[in-house]
């Protein structure tokens, strides 16, 4: 995970936004995780000076995203999955952002597939100004 930026990029006391990041694949194997506007495998959680606003879920599903070694994609935390803040006071909010995926690996001489899931965690923070 990279660029953990907020939507908008400034944030004040009073204003809702949303978090997006950059996922670049640094391992040897494809991944695979969702990253669609109503469900996704991209998720944040902040602390103190802001809260959660509750937004009306949505039902659309996507198919999995998946990235080849090298490869990168944007991910949002979009407002139809249920999550969106509201900035209440200035300062700096600390919070971390989780990508959950799955790696497909073939264990040698064998003919199944197995997924192994996983999740990477970030830490980021986000300037809240007056």
């Amino acid at each position: 995970l990279e660029n953990i930026t907020t939507i908008p990029n400034e944030v004040h006391v009073g204003d809702k936004f949303e978090v997006s990041a950059t996922v670049t694949n640094t391992l040897p194997l494809n991944i695979t995780f969702i990253a669609g506007n109503c469900n996704s495998d991209f998720s944040t959680n902040l602390n103190t000076i802001v809260e959660e606003i509750p937004t009306p879920q949505c039902v659309n599903r996507v198919l999995p995203t998946v990235l080849e070694p090298g490869d990168k994609t944007t991910v949002q935390e979009r407002s139809g999955t249920g999550k969106q803040y509201k900035a209440v006071a200035e300062g700096e909010a600390n919070g971390n952002a989780i990508l959950s995926y799955s790696i497909e690996v073939k264990p040698e001489g064998s003919l199944l597939t197995t997924s192994l899931n996983s999740q990477v965690v970030k830490p980021f923070n986000v300037t809240i100004l007056q």
